[in-house]
């Protein structure tokens, strides 16, 4: 203002051959500023390839193509096309102009032959699923159809599931939590058999589903891992993880059948029987689990929620 008695602002207008040093410095930084903008936009460029990256430029100082021939030791000048690469300094290809190869592509008559193609799969069945097998047919109760025994074997899974992530909890919270898939009547004789026989078995084995016993447990857990060359999915009913040991569980829902005579060794037989329609299945969880706990002892144990009885198997 005019009024002042000192000017509040000086605006000073330098030359380009004669700058500030403020204003240099501004300079600098501007261009070095830009720089870093085309150093990043470059690396994009050039890590977008995926096959093959293909780079011109021309004789012109800066630039781009004058970063990249200095960074791989190419003179700019040289006119012949050139390939670049990460790992080598200069590989000179000419490219022949203005002549035309004539190829002719003769196909191997074994390349057109019907390719007979093997899954590389191996699926290993869900045990309240795997109804099929002769001894388990023939345990199940002559009462009920194949397809009561699934269902019933699905939904004591699912009960041991939910029992073992809400422990102490009762049939009625169990039915108001699954309202939404119809299941609502706690009368229903089979559900509150099929929830009997959870709770005696976690009740039985503590030490599978009492988190003081063990350091980690987890429930329906999918297994993916690499046998002999093919690749195995499943899932693990139950994995219990204590200091020294992995537990593999699997539950076994199947009716098992005892005598008029109460004697038990026509349960113990059709136990053993069962068990051993399991071992390869047993197997390959033991093979997977040994690969994600390398340092712990794996165990492979079949729970039959009927009778309850816990078997290990080797």
């Amino acid at each position: 203002p005019s009024d002042d008695p000192q000017p509040r602002l000086f605006l000073l207008s330098p030359s380009t051959k004669y700058p500030t040093t403020l204003c240099q410095q501004a300079m600098e930084q501007q261009q070095a500023k830009e720089a870093q903008e085309d150093n990043n936009l470059l690396y994009v460029a050039v890590t977008r390839a995926k096959q093959y990256l293909y780079i011109s430029g021309n004789k012109k100082p800066g630039g781009w193509y004058q970063q990249i021939c200095d960074q791989f030791e190419v003179d700019a000048s040289y006119q012949q096309v050139s390939e670049l690469t990460h790992c080598s300094g200069i590989i000179n290809k000419p490219i022949a102009i203005d002549k035309k190869v004539t190829v002719t592509n003769k196909i191997d008559n074994r390349l057109q032959q019907p390719v007979n193609y093997e899954s590389s799969l191996i699926e290993i069945a869900p045990s309240h699923t795997d109804l099929n097998n002769q001894y388990a047919q023939s345990s199940l109760n002559r009462d009920l159809s194949q397809n009561e025994a699934l269902q019933r074997g699905t939904q004591i899974h699912d009960m041991l599931l939910w029992l073992s992530n809400h422990p102490g909890q009762s049939l009625n919270e169990y039915i108001q939590s699954n309202s939404l898939i119809g299941i609502n009547n706690p009368s229903d004789d089979t559900l509150r058999d099929n929830w009997l026989q959870t709770e005696q078995t976690i009740n039985q084995f503590p030490e599978y589903f009492s988190s003081d016993q063990y350091q980690q447990a987890f429930s329906e857990i999918p297994i993916y891992f690499t046998h002999i060359g093919a690749r195995v999915h499943g899932i693990i009913d139950r994995l219990v993880i204590t200091e020294t040991e992995a537990i593999v569980i699997d539950y076994k829902t199947h009716q098992i059948e005892k005598s008029s005579d109460s004697s038990s060794d026509d349960s113990k037989q059709q136990i053993n029987r069962l068990a051993d329609q399991y071992r390869t299945q047993l197997s390959l969880y033991r093979e997977g689990v040994q690969q994600l706990y390398p340092t712990l002892t794996t165990r492979t144990r079949l729970i039959f929620t009927s009778v309850p009885i816990c078997l290990e198997i080797s």
